[in-house]
């Protein structure tokens, strides 16, 4: 079984629904033993969760075939809910104490996604943490300098 390494951040760790932008790597060995890395950013208007939930899924699209995937992020709660949680959400439909498991339609989408793999968690940072965030932080710059200098502006 192919070993897939995932590794998730987020421009913002802050709770609440906002602007922020995530980025994930995809990694695994080829069968001549290089290491192959595929990355991808995107930018949404969410919680945090919502956000690395729907990286998360941006990320499961790319993967072909069941494999032994590695999960790295700094958000315990989802990571932590994928370990321990989210096959019983789902044979419980997405319910939790009688009630919807908040950010219902993303976990659902996950579970599709990632139940075919062998999954484990690792919270923290990680060795793309700081490539991810200057890469965000980067992009982020160049976008505020578009919009305040707007190509054909005459200026």
């Amino acid at each position: 079984m192919k070993k897939v390494n995932l590794y998730i951040e987020s421009s913002s760790t802050a709770f609440q629904k906002r602007d922020r932008q995530c980025g994930y790597v995809l990694e695994y060995i080829a069968k001549t033993g290089t290491p192959v890395t595929r990355e991808d950013f995107r930018e949404g208007r969410g919680t945090y969760n919502q956000e690395i939930l729907r990286t998360l899924t941006v990320a499961l699209e790319r993967i072909r075939e069941p494999c032994e995937l590695n999960l790295y992020a700094q958000n315990s709660f989802v990571l932590n809910m994928i370990q321990d949680r989210l096959k019983t959400w789902a044979e419980e439909g997405f319910i939790s104490n009688g009630r919807p498991v908040m950010n219902q339609e993303e976990w659902r989408t996950v579970w599709e996604y990632i139940k075919k793999h062998r999954v484990s968690c690792q919270i923290g940072e990680h060795q793309y943490s700081g490539w991810l965030l200057t890469e965000m932080e980067d992009y982020e710059k160049k976008s505020k300098e578009t919009k305040e200098h707007p190509a054909g502006s005459g200026e």
